[in-house]
């Protein structure tokens, strides 16, 4: 009996929502850093105390007090984790659940992508297979993560894009529309701009048709319209319609530079590391990148994925389809290497350039129908492809889980510790010092990330916000002696411990 595509489109959905549904149930911790962050501003929205968090995790442009407006992140993330905390429950798995369901709309972009390609039916299905278990797309759906929500609005718009310029003129609008919320979910869409109009004179040259001009305005418009109330609130705020302190990526020597509390981050400070660890670090942060590229796309996709790349080079339509987010992500390695390399470093290139997969799927699926014959040899490998996807992708998340659970736990055990030892400078408040503020926060405390300066320099910053502790280990040179025990400090001296961690109380 054959079965139509419409109950198989459903069947690969509803097997990529009860995969990440069951992984949910078991989630310990919205995620380590980034993740965490969305997670406990999202709470904060929805016991509506707004776009406020209770920690400094950065000091660009330090703020008044520990509690204060965000200043850096992009909001959208944080409003999926706040929906789904009020329309399902204060818990974890409610926080999850916009971006399990946001996760398996992937699936469809890529069929989508599929059809504008004009694969057939069959094909559009391999296309869907080969990125729902995806491991990476299947640990961010059980994240509070920027990841799913950007690859699937950088996919839309630029799938909008394409169509818009080639059929339908009014979808342009949603182009922009939809580039304004993935500009609201990741910073760095700003380079989707120029890769638009390096697609628009691409189309221009090659495209075979007159564009659509007066169509054409209704991108940026629908864009602006989206954007536009965060960058009023933000020049309310700051003075400044970007994030703080961002431009200062460029003039980083090492990762937790990004940390300084007092030193300047400028041309002059970037010079004096030398041109030889400059270019260096630049080549080095290159080659991680196309690592990363491939790394991300499991063990099959990224040779289905090749081989198809090669095989549509001389197809002028497929390559039109290709072209701005082949674009976009060549802006992206370019500005993670040579202008923000260690940012990348902490993920930021691999989670933007993963906008480009639902399109890799599609040109795979074009690789299997095309060179692998008989067909049904190239559906047997297809689902292989997937399922060995799934067994890796359920590794991935219980190896994750693993690590977050045990690091949540040993934070819990400190946070017992941390209430015993009680508000040390009464003021109502007990303010961690910390290399990770976002877990502290997520266990209830204030908190402040250690400065990555001298002891002088990190005690400044721990006075003028009122921390009553610091928590080591930390990597901060400046304080492992302290930890190691080979030197003692009469204004840090060590209060408590909890497992590995060092309680020091900060003598005002």
């Amino acid at each position: 009996m054959r079965i139509s595509t419409r109950w198989l489109m459903l069947a690969i959905v509803a097997a990529g929502l009860i995969v990440r549904l069951a992984l949910a149930t078991f989630a310990p911790h919205p995620g380590i850093a980034d993740s965490n962050h969305y997670f406990n501003l999202g709470r904060n929205l929805a016991d509506g105390r707004s776009f406020v968090i209770d920690y400094i995790w950065q000091y660009h442009n330090p703020p008044a007090d520990v509690t204060h407006p965000d200043d850096y992140w992009m909001p959208l993330p944080a409003v999926w984790a706040a929906i789904g905390l009020r329309a399902f429950g204060g818990d974890l798995f409610a926080a999850l659940l916009p971006s399990v369901l946001f996760g398996v709309l992937i699936p469809l972009l890529a069929y989508a992508i599929a059809a504008a390609a004009r694969l057939d039916r069959p094909a559009r299905l391999l296309a869907m297979a080969s990125v729902v278990f995806l491991p990476e797309f299947v640990l961010n759906s059980v994240r509070t993560d920027t990841t799913i929500t950007h690859v699937l609005f950088v996919g839309l718009s630029t799938l909008c894009f394409y169509i818009g310029l080639r059929q339908r003129p009014p979808l342009l609008l949603l182009s922009g529309i939809f580039a304004g919320l993935a500009h609201l979910t990741r910073n760095d869409t700003l380079l989707l701009a120029p890769a638009m109009l390096v697609g628009l004179v691409i189309f221009w040259r090659f495209g075979g048709q007159r564009l659509p001009y007066r169509w054409l305005i209704a991108l940026p418009i629908g864009w602006l319209i989206v954007i536009a109330p965060w960058l009023w609130r933000n020049y309310q705020l700051y003075g400044e319609l970007l994030s703080s302190g961002a431009s200062r990526a460029t003039f980083m020597t090492f990762f937790n530079d990004q940390f300084t509390y007092g030193r300047e981050l400028n041309l002059e400070h970037w010079l004096a590391w030398g041109w030889r660890n400059i270019l260096s670090n630049m080549a080095f942060q290159a080659l991680a990148d196309v690592k990363t590229m491939y790394v991300v796309l499991d063990i099959g996709l990224p040779i289905t994925a090749l081989i198809g790349l090669w095989g549509v080079r001389r197809d002028r339509e497929r390559l039109l389809l290709l072209a701005m987010p082949i674009v976009y992500v060549l802006a992206l390695f370019a500005y993670y290497t040579l202008v923000a390399p260690f940012h990348s470093m902490g993920g930021s290139f691999k989670k933007s350039y993963m906008s480009l997969i639902p399109y890799l799927a599609m040109v795979s699926a074009w690789a299997l129908v095309t060179y692998v014959q008989p067909r049904r040899i190239a559906y047997a490998i297809a689902a292989l492809m997937a399922a060995f996807m799934l067994l890796n992708a359920i590794e991935l998340v219980r190896a994750d889980f693993a690590t977050a659970r045990r690091y949540d736990d040993s934070i819990a055990d400190l946070g017992i510790v941390l209430n015993e030892l009680g508000d040390q400078n009464d003021d109502g408040r007990i303010i961690v010092m910390t290399q990770d503020p976002y877990i502290l926060n997520y266990h209830g405390f204030p908190a402040l990330m250690l400065p990555s300066d001298d002891r002088d320099m990190i005690l400044d910053a721990a006075r003028r916000y009122a921390a009553d502790y610091i928590l080591l280990p930390a990597d901060r040179p400046a304080l492992n002696a302290l930890y190691d025990g080979v030197e003692t400090d009469p204004r840090l001296p060590m209060v408590g411990q909890s497992g590995d961690y060092q309680v020091l109380a900060v003598q005002q």
